[in-house]
């Protein structure tokens, strides 16, 4: 349809659509069922159609119980951070931690952030528990830096803190907070995150950089993975997703994407990281293609700031061979 006020532009309309039928004790119940299939739909991707199922029910009931739990969590500050060493990998030394989220569930034990950030985003108080990590991260990388560890630290930011005015605030403050030198703190935002609203997210990393601070693109591949964006955004390092490192060995189309991403990544003059190094062929065939850095459960899993210090203090590399980290990791890695 086009509309006279826009000039007579044309203007496309999408539906999304719930229905329920059958018999139910009264009118407010079907109602009720067609919102739960209206809520799926969205959930779906919107602009679709989808009928009521009594799963669906228990699914919603699950979700709201979600909800409450992490609304509690957030109050009572059940958050911890681990870290995850990331290794230069032509020396094989420590050269930066990942902070990575963790939720101490009271019945459920440790969760990892895939069963609870997209809620959070959801619910908006991704903002509290964002600004807490970034100042949390930002602390903790900064007591390394003072025992004199030249150590970078990430942070997985979502695309609702990076779009949120105040955002600039919460890493000035962060880093003012912790004396940690801006150019010690890499934020990782996910292509997807970039791409919702492109030009006001070009705006927000071109701001953050002139703060000093690096940008990573995380899972790099799994998204748009147009390699234009690598020029079209101000990003210093780009993060290859574990999904083609698995692949490493068994795929050539894997490889071939390893190869050129990190040839790219020479010529434009971006770090390049490899996540998910699981074996040693894997760390081999990234230090043959000349990759930058790398992590993975080969090298060193995610560990509590005190493990952190034991490993920065005596070092996993002995007599010319790889060893994993000997400190267990508390949770699945993110």
């Amino acid at each position: 349809m086009r509309v006279p006020e826009l000039g007579g532009a044309p203007l496309a309309l999408s539906a999304s659509i719930g229905i329920a039928s059958g018999i139910r004790p009264t009118a407010t119940d079907l109602l009720r069922d067609a919102d739960i299939a209206l809520y799926q739909a969205k959930a779906s991707g919107k602009d679709c159609c989808t009928e009521f199922a009594p799963t669906m029910q228990a699914a919603i009931l699950e979700r709201l119980e979600l909800k409450q739990h992490l609304d509690r969590a957030v109050d009572e500050n059940r958050f911890f951070l681990l870290y995850q060493p990331l290794f230069d990998l032509d020396s094989l030394q420590v050269c930066g931690v990942e902070a990575l989220l963790r939720w101490r569930h009271p019945t459920r034990g440790i969760v990892g952030p895939d069963e609870f950030i997209a809620t959070l985003e959801e619910t908006g108080r991704i903002l509290e528990v964002g600004s807490w990590v970034l100042h949390e991260a930002c602390r903790e990388a900064a007591n390394w830096r003072r025992q004199h560890y030249d150590l970078s630290v990430s942070v997985n930011v979502s695309a609702r803190q990076v779009m949120t005015e105040g955002f600039l605030d919460q890493v000035t403050s962060a880093l003012s907070s912790s004396g940690l030198a801006a150019d010690a703190l890499i934020l990782e935002i996910t292509e997807t995150a970039l791409m919702r609203d492109a030009e006001l997210a070009v705006r927000r990393l071109e701001a953050l950089k002139r703060l000093g601070v690096g940008i990573s693109i995380d899972d790099f591949g799994t998204g748009y993975s147009s390699l234009a964006y690598l020029q079209r955004f101000p990003v210093d390092e780009v993060k290859i997703d574990r999904s083609f490192v698995s692949r490493l060995a068994a795929s050539s189309e894997s490889a071939a994407i390893i190869h050129t991403l990190v040839a790219l990544s020479h010529t434009l003059g971006l770090v390049i990281v490899a996540e998910g190094i699981e074996t040693c062929e894997q760390l081999e065939s990234l230090r043959a293609e000349r990759c930058h850095r790398g992590q993975g459960y080969f090298l060193a899993r995610p560990s509590t700031p005190f493990a952190i210090d034991e490993i920065l203090a005596s070092g996993v590399v002995r007599s010319g061979r790889y060893s994993t980290s000997p400190y267990g990791e508390l949770a699945p890695s993110r």
